[in-house]
């Protein structure tokens, strides 16, 4: 698994998922509720095997005081597209969801069921996001995402340098 955080997408989703939560805890959020779409295990790389290091990742960061909010306060879940809009309805108030994973089948759903909930935020990878103009400013080939996409195994990308988000 710590092979996923070497994944030329990793460390930008990982900064902007960290974001999501600082945010929703800077717009008085008392409760974040961290989703991860579920995919099919095969053909989805990595929907299935980034939640296990994202979670391990940011609790390390909150234990750090690097991502500013209590960890104890996030309710972490992978659940199917069918599940979502479930966890949707507890988007409101001071409870925010922040949706860090989906496989790119199901962008365009979780985008039309977030859409007008200011209390939904998005923080997953997309092949034509940030994350690819960043890997392709440094000289990195973005060609295996092309067409596979961020959650398609791509370990022939260059490797990235592993590291906890500093703090803000």
């Amino acid at each position: 698994m710590s092979g996923m955080r070497k994944e030329v997408w990793y460390l930008p989703w990982r900064s902007m998922v960290a974001k999501a939560i600082e945010q929703a805890f800077d717009w008085g959020a008392t409760t974040i509720i961290l989703v991860g779409v579920k995919g099919e295990i095969e053909g989805n790389y990595a929907t299935t095997n980034e939640w296990p290091v994202l979670i391990t990742d940011l609790q390390e960061a909150f234990k750090q005081s690097r991502i500013h909010g209590r960890w104890e306060t996030i309710e972490e879940c992978r659940i199917g597209i069918d599940r979502l809009p479930s966890k949707l309805q507890d988007a409101k108030g001071d409870v925010y969801v922040v949706i860090a994973s989906a496989p790119s089948q199901h962008f365009k759903t979780v985008k039309t069921m977030c859409k007008g909930n200011r209390n939904c935020m998005q923080a997953y990878s997309r092949v034509d996001d940030v994350s690819g103009l960043i890997g392709e400013m440094d000289g990195l080939s973005m060609s295996g995402l092309a067409t596979a996409g961020p959650h398609a195994r791509s370990s022939a990308l260059p490797a990235a340098t592993a590291s906890v988000p500093p703090a803000a």
